[in-house]
């Protein structure tokens, strides 16, 4: 598997912090199993994969994420965090608010956040985030992470696929592609992580993402394991669990699960 040493080169252009071994390729099955082959090699932390197009992307459990060529950012990251295992979860909350500042920055548009990381601009989703990791042994501390994030940076030519396009949106509009914007936003996502990462079990970005979330004090349709209900979403406590109150008045803080703003018979929105 060829490098393209032009695209490493464009996003250390665009870096502002160090601590990052960047690879680019052109095409792989996934950046996220990549990555898991590094830290089982014993690479140390900061090593991005950085791809132009996935054959074989992965999204929530059983679900592929839709990765065309040259239209997207598909990225993953190795980490290996000191804080303990149960902090884990904020690794994909402080990556979907980089996410969305790096957006933001380069696009001059609005991004918020959907529960848990699902990142959303124009009135659709632009981004997915999967954070996947591997204790040590006998202890209740991570061996290593990887952060798997995709980003759909232009509308792919002919259209999203019909089991997406009611939901999907990309940073940008328009048939018109620079390759330097989507390396760009790759480094602009890598600098606002580095950042906050440095920081996760000070839980200081949490409330940067509760300001982006766009479901509190709204009627959330949940799905929790095979239980689906009706709710309003309230808050988020500072493991950054759900607080929902069910319509007889129960409530409770969700940590796993999806939520909508229409039922689930019906299509996805995000309602922005």
């Amino acid at each position: 598997m060829k490098e393209n040493l032009t695209g490493r080169q464009a996003v250390c252009d665009h870096l502002e912090c160090g601590g990052y071994d960047i690879r680019v390729f052109d095409t792989v099955g996934s950046t996220n199993d990549i990555i898991r082959q590094l830290a089982n090699e014993g690479l140390p932390q900061g090593v991005a994969v950085i791809a132009k197009s996935q054959t074989a992307g992965r999204g929530k459990p059983g679900r592929s994420f839709y990765s065309p060529q040259n239209t997207g950012l598909y990225m993953s990251i190795l980490l290996r965090p000191e804080f303990c295992a149960r902090d884990c979860p904020l690794i994909t909350t402080a990556a979907a608010v980089a996410v969305a500042s790096a957006a933001e920055r380069i696009s001059g548009r609005q991004a918020k956040i959907k529960w848990v990381n699902d990142v959303y601009m124009n009135g659709g989703k632009i981004c997915g985030i999967l954070t996947e990791s591997a204790l040590r042994p006998g202890t209740d501390r991570l061996d290593f992470a990887v952060l798997g994030i995709g980003v759909n940076v232009y509308p792919p030519e002919g259209g999203f696929p019909n089991d997406i396009e009611h939901i999907a949106a990309a940073v940008f509009d328009g048939d018109k592609k620079d390759e330097n914007l989507i390396y760009m936003l790759a480094a602009y996502i890598l600098d606002d992580f580095g950042r906050l990462y440095k920081n996760i079990p000070d839980r200081i970005f949490l409330e940067e993402y509760k300001k982006r979330l766009f479901i509190l004090g709204k009627t959330v349709f949940v799905q929790n394991g095979e239980e689906r209900y009706k709710a309003t979403a309230e808050d988020i406590d500072g493991d950054c669990r759900l607080l929902v109150r069910r319509e007889d008045g129960r409530t409770e803080y969700l940590s796993a699960g999806e939520v909508s703003l229409k039922p689930f018979d019906g299509k996805w929105c995000a309602d922005l």
